[in-house]
């Protein structure tokens, strides 16, 4: 056949076949996108409804626990009646009043005490969201012992928090009608002495939740429990089904969809309807509020993009057709082909025998090509013979010791780091044995290394010893590769031998600093765990072993959620990915009580402190760990202590106000009366009686404020500090007139704070830079900056100022620095401002030189 007719049919097939993989390529590529595209979307929008289905509880769990510790439910669980329960009572109802009020979607705030069989002891609710709230009366309150968000709530540690699933409301064990999907919070209250008296429950209303997920998907949307009974669903005659009798599951009604309730991810597939029609499917599982898990599942039918497909059918068979008539033209073109290919061919022979390469002077067309071709090859073969010559001064000049040697392992190359590390040069070391270098104790390593060259294998990183010429050895990492001939056979191996002394050396100090290190963790005295940034414990301390009662053994290497109690476990992965994101020292956990999981199934209270340690292996988290029992212990004694305390101060004050006031009132009566009648010295006791009685008044007055800081203070909640300390400055606008002076608020910030006790912080504190003036007008800054999440407030005055020596009895009651007469004041406003800061979980301290003012810092959380 001619060359014209082998090029022809050559290119005719290989422009069809071409043709038909493209094509099926194309067709492929068109379908699989589309599928993937759909599943992507299908899902993504599955996620998003997930969320915002739980973004409608996310605060349940809060506002449960805040409320226990807002409100006096322990209180009204353990008094025995009278006026102090029912003032119990009032705050109770006051607070869930509020609460449901701010709160459009939750249902019903109740408490529920153990005694009388569970029944409701408070409850506020409304009939639906946004409807009026009212006050159960106690005749309508139910029993409710027996029901699980009770009986759960009340088996939590004390400040747990329990969530109930996703269910229908019921009033005296039978479902509400119509229907009322609720989810529930629930946290225990504990009496003084630690038991588990009550619940404190928050009903939420689902139904405009569940009502949005339902319009959020056109095809509509399915919500399955873990059992995968179904929730809602297309057909709401069919939801809660499960509650109410024998229903399907989503299982029953859809085999391809058995492992979605289980799901602990968000998932995609297609799936065959009871129809028979494809389904793409989504599935995204979310706990809500945290608590038990539900899956949100949406369908759409897969034929939408059975349009779309037929454009690939479509690329398919114009593909064919084009390579059809590209048939058509090779064998025209064929025939213009053959002449210059002949022309090409007796050139390149030229080139064959005689090395020169005597190309056509025209290059058109495939001549040229062809021409080009064969001029570019022989540019290749001068430039490899330059990269040859390039990578032997490369040998020649590294540090590294490069060398080859054939089969029977003597030496055939010797470059110049070879000659400097081992002593020898290249005409001493050329022709010899590998023992030459290799010690003799290692000859069978050498020998063990040839045999795997022979056999082709690559040997990379190898540590070993090899001999200089002075007898000394030298640590080595070697690199070997085998040498082949023209015809592929094995000839031999090139061997790198890089010097590692000086990187042998490094990591001995590094293990001996790891080993020092691990021996002060151990001999700490508190329990130290280090663990990797896949969470598995690397290093456990006998304090460890002490506190967690497990052996070492039985620590190491396993995840540390083993010592994480079971409510917590769950989150926990997050927090320790998020530390390792961004290691540095700092304490763990802030603002929340820990717990750790002994290994006889007890908790202990925890302060953990986390360090970032960089090692060898990477960097690890270094956890000291403190048991704070004892401390708890005797905070909560002193908080019992503090509160017993309040209360008998508020009501000894209280109870002395009628006695002091008739005492007051007869001696100013005998004042008016007899004053200038008697002699003066009766006058000067009267006198006495009466500025006592008035100062033993004022004295009550400020230790019943002193005592209503703790007891009747409200919760915390975001503040605006420009305008309380503004509303402050108002107030001594008159003094400060008549004074010549000036209150300077620079932009102050949002804070968490009681509202009513921020204003008589900053009216004490900034009152007493009026008071306690020097002879130029009164000038008083306040500014505030933030300081480790929290901000730091200061009011600075230029005022008399103070020894710092007295700096710790001003904040104590009752003391002056100044006698009595000179400064009006019993000398409580600033022990008030210090249990006002400390209330707040802040600090309050001062800095000040005499005759040049002072300044009161302070600290307060941000909002």
């Amino acid at each position: 056949m001619t060359i014209a007719g082998r090029i022809t049919l050559s290119t005719v097939a290989v422009i069809l076949l071409t043709a038909l993989v493209l094509a099926l390529a194309v067709d492929f590529g068109i379908r699989r996108s589309l599928t993937r595209s759909e599943f992507e979307r299908q899902q993504a929008f599955a996620e998003r409804l997930a969320a915002d289905l739980n973004g409608d509880v996310r605060g349940m769990r809060e506002d449960a626990a805040a409320l226990v510790l807002a409100t006096p439910a322990a209180e009204l669980l353990t008094a025995p009646g009278g006026a102090q329960r029912d003032r119990a009572k009032d705050e109770v109802l006051r607070a869930f009043r509020a609460e449901l009020a701010a709160k459009p979607r939750y249902l019903q705030l109740r408490i529920i005490g153990e005694a009388d069989g569970g029944r409701e002891v408070v409850r506020v609710e409304r009939s639906g969201e946004g409807e009026p709230v009212r006050t159960v009366a106690d005749a309508d309150l139910q029993p409710k012992g027996d029901r699980p968000y009770f009986t759960d709530t009340v088996s939590l540690p004390q400040g747990g928090i329990y969530v109930s699933p996703l269910e229908l409301n019921r009033e005296h064990g039978q479902v509400q009608t119509p229907h009322m999907p609720v989810v529930r919070a629930g946290a225990p209250v504990y009496s003084p002495d630690g038991r588990a008296i009550g619940a404190l429950v928050v009903n939420v209303d689902m139904r405009s939740a569940l009502e949005h997920l339902r319009a959020g998907a056109a095809d509509g949307a399915y919500l399955v429990d873990t059992k995968g009974d179904y929730l809602i669903l297309p057909d709401r005659k069919r939801d809660f089904g499960f509650e109410l009798g024998p229903a399907k599951r989503l299982q029953d009604d859809f085999p391809g969809l058995a492992a979605v309730p289980a799901a602990a991810k968000p998932l995609s597939m297609e799936i065959k309807g009871p129809t028979g029609e494809q389904l793409v499917v989504a599935a995204a599982p979310v706990s809500l509020g945290g608590g038990p898990r539900v899956v949100v599942v949406t369908m759409t039918p897969s034929d939408r993009a059975a349009a779309t497909t037929g454009a690939g059918r479509a690329i398919v068979i114009a593909s064919l057709f084009a390579a059809l008539l590209g048939a058509v033209a090779a064998v025209l073109v064929a025939r213009s082909v053959s002449r210059p290919l002949v022309q090409i061919t007796e050139a390149a022979k030229g080139f064959m025998k005689a090395g020169d390469l005597d190309l056509p002077k025209q290059r058109i067309g495939e001549v040229g090509v062809l021409a080009d071709t064969l001029e570019h090859m022989h540019a290749t073969i001068r430039e490899r013979t330059a990269a040859q010559q390039r990578l032997a001064a490369i040998v020649t000049s590294t540090d590294d010791a490069i060398l080859s040697k054939d089969l029977s392992g003597r030496i055939t190359s010797w470059n110049h780091g070879a000659e400097v590390l081992f002593g020898y040069d290249e005409a001493e070391a050329v022709g010899q044995p590998m023992s030459l270098i290799i010690p003799p104790s290692l000859a069978d390593e050498e020998r063990r290394l040839v045999e795997r060259i022979g056999r082709g294998e690559r040997i990379e990183h190898f540590e070993t010893r090899r001999q200089r010429r002075d007898g000394s050895e030298v640590e080595v990492s070697v690199a070997l590769s085998p040498l082949r001939d023209a015809q592929g056979r094995i000839v031999g191996a090139s061997s790198i031998n890089r010097d590692i002394t000086e990187l042998r050396r490094a990591a001995a100090e590094l293990a001996q600093q790891e080993h020092r290190l691990r021996q002060v963790i151990d001999a700490s005295a508190s329990a130290m765990l280090m663990v990797d940034n896949e969470r598995t414990i690397q290093l456990a301390n006998t304090q460890a072993e002490t506190l967690f009662g497990y052996p070492r053994e039985e620590l190491v290497g396993q995840k540390i959620e083993m010592l994480v109690p079971p409510a917590h476990r769950g989150e926990h992965p997050e927090h320790v990915s998020g530390f390792f994101a961004k290691p540095e020292a700092r304490a763990m956990g802030s603002g929340r009580e820990l717990f750790g999981l002994r290994g006889d199934g007890s908790e202990v209270p925890v302060e953990i402190g986390l360090n970032p340690i960089e090692m060898a292996e990477g960097v690890f988290t270094l956890a000291s760990i403190i048991d704070i029992t004892e401390r708890k212990r005797h905070e909560d004694e002193l908080r019992r202590s503090n509160a017993e305390l309040e209360q008998f101060a508020y009501i000894a004050s209280h109870d002395l106000q009628e006695p002091l006031r008739m005492v007051a009132s007869y001696t100013e009566l005998l004042a008016a009366r007899y004053s200038g009648k008697l002699d003066e010295k009766a006058d000067k006791y009267i006198h006495y009686a009466s500025d006592g009685a008035r100062r033993m008044q004022q004295l009550i007055t400020d230790l019943l404020a002193y005592s209503r800081v703790g007891s009747q203070g409200k919760p915390l909640a975001p503040v605006d500090s420009q305008a309380v300390v503004s509303g402050v400055a108002e107030l001594f606008t008159a003094r400060l007139e008549e004074l010549g002076g000036e209150v300077e608020v620079e932009n102050l910030p949002l804070v968490m704070a009681d509202e009513g006790q921020l204003r008589q912080l900053f009216q004490n504190l900034i009152g007493n830079a009026i008071k306690f003036r020097g002879e130029a007008p009164p000038k008083v800054v306040v500014t505030a900056r933030r300081e480790r999440g929290r901000w730091a407030f200061s009011v600075k005055d230029n005022g008399i100022g103070l020894d710092m020596r007295h700096a710790s009895r001003i904040f104590d009651m009752f003391q002056r620095l100044h006698e009595r007469g000179k400064f009006e004041g019993s000398g409580i406003g600033l022990a008030i401002a210090k249990r006002i800061v400390e209330r707040h979980g802040g600090r309050l301290w001062l800095d000040s030189e005499p005759g040049k003012g002072a300044t009161f810092f302070f600290t307060l959380q941000a909002a």
